[in-house]
């Protein structure tokens, strides 16, 4: 694969005030272009023959963008966003290849064709910084999804290898018109007003909901139809730690419940989904002198279960311990 891109922009610098709001923004605009050739070879009419094949995909893409911040009193601030964004698919999804494994008869392909990831947002925040290094923040956001990547699983013959039958075949296919709506909470307190040594204590907590749909059709599920892949509607993380000139530490736990992985045809039993998750890590580092620190980091201290479902709950796809890793 060989993609080359090129960009120009403009940004303005914005500031005054908005009655007796004082304010800072900024706004412009880029523009893209990108080019891409995705090169390889794939089976013959004659077996055991290769024949080159190669595609081109060329994409053009304005990006505006605005973002304005309005200090409400000197320590609760308002901000409003838009823009249009976009992000390119790792080179590996638009390879012109496919990997066949004939012991299980699946494959993976990838797709020359697959647009980027293309999506207009916008979203509006209040934050209070309420003490020190403390922080009581709520946002709300809206996203309209022009282009999306979902990986299907369909059912297909394989030139080349005809003879044994359909295989089940992944690849990176395009979705469009998505759209997500949510929430988000951030609370962050740093407790200062302890007595020592424990003014080094504090808190972080952040929660997320997000609501997204698209025109993908649902197939075990007449008349539904299926989120965007790897978006949990629900997630949060849990953390404290302590700190000082010498010590640092934290205890983080992380959680998001269950999510569309993969869709898939209805011959292969429905869409694949990845059942809720939780993971508890830890690190904690002491500083030996100015230039020198030591480290210790563990992830997976619950040894959390990774499930996999296809359809529905009780029908078990996939199961793994992530175990617990000290570095």
């Amino acid at each position: 694969v060989d993609q080359k891109s090129t960009a120009v922009y403009l940004m303005a610098d914005l500031s005054g005030e908005l009655g007796a709001f004082p304010f800072k923004a900024n706004i412009g605009g880029r523009y893209v272009w990108t080019d891409r050739e995705s090169a390889g070879y794939v089976a013959g009419a004659t077996a055991g023959t290769f024949v080159r094949t190669s595609t081109t995909a060329k994409f053009k893409h304005f990006l505006p963008s605005a973002n304005i911040a309005v200090n409400l009193r000197e320590d609760l601030v308002l901000r409003f966003a838009a823009a249009k964004v976009i992000a390119r698919p790792p080179l590996s999804q638009v390879g012109a290849g496919i990997v066949v494994n004939q012991v299980n008869f699946s494959a993976t392909a990838g797709n020359p064709l697959l647009k980027p990831f293309e999506a207009t947002q916008m979203d509006a925040t209040i934050e209070w910084y309420f003490a020190q290094a403390s922080l009581l923040s709520f946002a709300v956001f809206n996203k309209k999804i022009d282009s999306f990547t979902t990986q299907t699983v369909t059912s297909e013959i394989i030139p080349g290898n005809e003879r044994f039958g359909p295989f089940t075949v992944s690849r990176p296919t395009n979705g469009e018109d998505g759209k997500v709506r949510g929430f988000e909470f951030g609370y962050q307190h740093a407790l200062k007003f302890l007595p020592a040594p424990f003014d080094g204590l504090g808190v972080q907590l952040n929660y997320t909901y997000a609501d997204s749909e698209t025109p993908v059709a649902d197939a075990l599920r007449p008349g539904k139809t299926l989120p965007l892949t790897n978006l949990s509607k629900n997630s949060y993380n849990l953390v404290g730690y302590y700190e000082n000139d010498r010590w640092s530490a934290r205890v983080a736990y992380t959680f998001r419940d269950q999510y569309l992985s993969i869709v898939q045809t209805k011959n292969l039993g429905g869409s694949q989904y990845t059942d809720d998750f939780g993971q508890l890590d830890a690190s904690g580092s002491y500083n030996l002198s100015d230039r020198f620190r030591l480290t210790l980091e563990a992830t997976g201290l619950n040894r959390p279960v990774a499930r996999k479902y296809v359809g529905t709950s009780n029908r078990l796809f996939e199961t793994y311990i992530n175990d617990t890793r000290i570095t």
